[in-house]
């Protein structure tokens, strides 16, 4: 099979699994208190960039559910792509998996403040940014870490460099 079809056939499964897993689990994966599970597919980009596309497009389409509206569509999607990106240009040149985990982990948690902006100014929450901010890294990092231990799992047995 030719290698760009084997490349699009890996970014649509992902891009099929974020929906299906946001969509099962939508009453934790949108709001000011999330634990949204299939951020961890974030972590897919320490192999291979052209994840970049295929997550940030995933968060599009699955935005189109969340009761923040329109803006959650163009808001976290920015938020995601920016994530992402920032993600793969840390982590390309290290060497080490659990290092590039590691940092996955704490740039996806640490881009929250996006959201925290976006839902302070449409929402008429109470609680303060630092405190919504706070919760949503917290469900980041919840998120993001059941992906890095379940990649780290899968990497001892398997190449993932190699698949993914």
């Amino acid at each position: 099979m030719n290698s760009r079809i084997k490349d699009l056939t890996k970014m649509s499964i992902v891009i099929a699994l974020y929906v299906v897993v946001t969509l099962l689990m939508s009453s934790l994966s949108f709001g000011p208190i999330q634990i949204r599970i299939a951020e961890m597919f974030n972590l897919l980009v320490i192999f291979d960039k052209k994840y970049i596309p295929a997550v940030s497009l995933a968060v599009l389409l699955v935005n189109f559910a969340s009761p923040l509206g329109p803006i959650d569509v163009v808001i976290g999607t920015l938020e995601t792509l920016l994530a992402l990106i920032t993600i793969y240009l840390i982590t390309r040149k290290m060497k080490k998996l659990n290092h590039k985990l590691i940092t996955g982990i704490i740039v996806s948690s640490l881009f929250m403040f996006i959201i925290a902006l976006e839902i302070v100014f449409i929402t008429d929450q109470q609680m303060p940014f630092w405190l919504i901010y706070l919760q949503l890294i917290v469900g980041e990092a919840i998120s993001v870490s059941i992906g890095a231990l379940i990649i780290k799992t899968i990497n001892s047995r398997l190449k993932l460099e190699e698949i993914i």
